[in-house]
């Protein structure tokens, strides 16, 4: 019984980095979808080179967004674990 499945560890950093994740999915959206962009070669998809151009802006927002101290949500991390939540 229970061979094969091995308990999942996660620390606590690990765990406040995937709610972020889920709170800030699509944020900023502006309700076109990345095919749009990269066919009508729209500034977004010009900036993040045609490589998940929504990803990439929601997140490039929300970062630049945590840059003032109230928004920064990994405040309570070292800045190793937050370093290590932006790079995943």
């Amino acid at each position: 019984k229970g061979q094969g499945k091995e308990k999942l560890q996660l620390k606590d950093h690990d765990v406040l980095a995937m709610l972020v994740a889920a709170m800030i999915h699509d944020f900023d959206h502006p309700g076109l979808n990345n095919n749009f962009h990269i066919k009508v070669q729209s500034y977004l998809s010009t900036l993040y080179n045609d490589r998940s151009v929504l990803e990439n802006h929601h997140l490039a927002e929300v970062f630049d967004l945590m840059k003032t101290p109230r928004f920064n949500l990994f405040h309570c991390l070292k800045p190793e674990h937050a370093l290590d939540a932006r790079e995943t």
